[in-house]
């Protein structure tokens, strides 16, 4: 496939910013008003979906890694551009998985490291890994790289049908499933909520599919044919995830077949209105203002995680009794407010020109 190197792929940047920002953003507590009629709905859709099923918030992490894979083909050609080897490349990409591999594990998890129950199932992790799988077929033809990611949710699906089980539940019940099975065999924490570690290898399609996308776009391809092929990849991805659902059924916690292919449809709807708004349409000043946190999305991410609480008690003792003391009001604009102390610091580290890098 020849290459086109564009000057920079703007929708990408607002697309990541956008994610970093809803990361980061603990719901805009809108998750707050579950005990409103008339806000329920809206509420549901800033949490998690408790097992089968998909709400919005269920799509945050896909995108993260779903734009991971996307800036993977723009970063080799770069550094293929300026001469690195394939080993200095290798090497770069082992490097940066391990880095985000111990990030997620050692700080962010660190309590449940030391009470010797690790847990691999943060984010970062789950990065860091699919990161590395994608990378190792990221320069094979596009057929390829498309029937290995949906090799790896066909033999993952089959493995959670078949694989024999201490279980009288079927293979789709929380707590009771090949995935939370394997954890307690490798000495993991236990997780309440139904989150498993092996969910990192059929969330590997994100990232793939992103890659994909990433080579799409940086070819010579003119910007409607571009368009048409997102479009189009992501209509029928999200429509066979859904008609499989029957058969398999939507599950964020352990990463069911179909929770892969329907929020990998919408990763690629959302990138095909990005390219299409900022891109090709030139709606670009307002990206602006997304782009200054994901320009330190790391950095930013790791705040949330390990400082979000003391930020939002810190900001409670001023909104409270200005608010009213506890209540829903209160909590929302706390939380808000937490919101845009994090983006003045992400702008106070573009403005100094710090960018934390992995």
């Amino acid at each position: 496939m020849k290459e086109k190197i564009p000057d920079r792929l703007i929708s990408l940047d607002a697309f990541r910013g956008i994610t970093m920002i809803l990361l980061v953003s603990t719901g805009f507590g809108l998750a707050e008003l579950k005990d409103f009629p008339y806000w329920n709905e809206l509420a549901m859709q800033f949490t998690h979906a408790q097992w089968e099923g998909l709400h919005f918030w269920d799509l945050v992490q896909p995108f993260f890694m779903f734009i991971v894979g996307v800036a993977m083909p723009f970063s080799l050609s770069k550094r293929l551009r300026q001469g690195q080897s394939d080993r200095e490349i290798f090497w770069h990409v082992v490097q940066r998985s391990l880095i985000l591999i111990f990030l997620g594990v050692v700080i962010i998890k660190g309590v449940q490291l030391m009470k010797g129950t690790p847990s691999l199932t943060n984010v970062l992790t789950h990065i860091g890994i699919t990161y590395f799988l994608t990378f190792l077929i990221l320069r094979k033809p596009l057929k390829v790289q498309i029937g290995v990611s949906l090799a790896i949710l066909l033999i993952y699906d089959l493995a959670f049908r078949f694989v024999p089980l201490p279980y009288e539940a079927g293979p789709w019940q929380q707590a009771q499933n090949l995935g939370s099975h394997i954890d307690m065999l490798l000495g993991f924490e236990f997780n309440e909520g139904g989150w498993v570690t092996i969910n990192a290898l059929s969330t590997a399609a994100h990232t793939m599919w992103g890659a994909i996308c990433g080579w799409i776009l940086l070819s010579d391809r003119n910007e409607k044919r571009k368009l048409i092929f997102l479009v189009a990849a992501g209509v029928i991805v999200l429509f066979a995830g859904f008609i499989l659902s029957p058969v398999t059924p939507i599950i964020k916690r352990i990463a069911t077949s179909t929770f892969v292919l329907v929020s990998g449809g919408w990763c690629l709807l959302t990138l095909a209105f990005l390219y299409w708004l900022v891109d090709m349409k030139g709606y670009k000043s307002w990206t602006f203002f997304v782009n200054i946190v994901g320009m330190n999305s790391i950095f930013i991410y790791m705040f949330d995680i390990l400082l979000n609480g003391w930020l939002l008690d810190f900001l409670s003792i001023y909104t409270e009794p200005l608010l009213g003391g506890l209540n829903v009001g209160s909590i929302i604009i706390t939380i808000n407010l937490a919101l845009l102390v994090k983006w003045y610091i992400c702008y106070w580290m573009y403005k100094h020109k710090l960018f934390i890098k992995v």
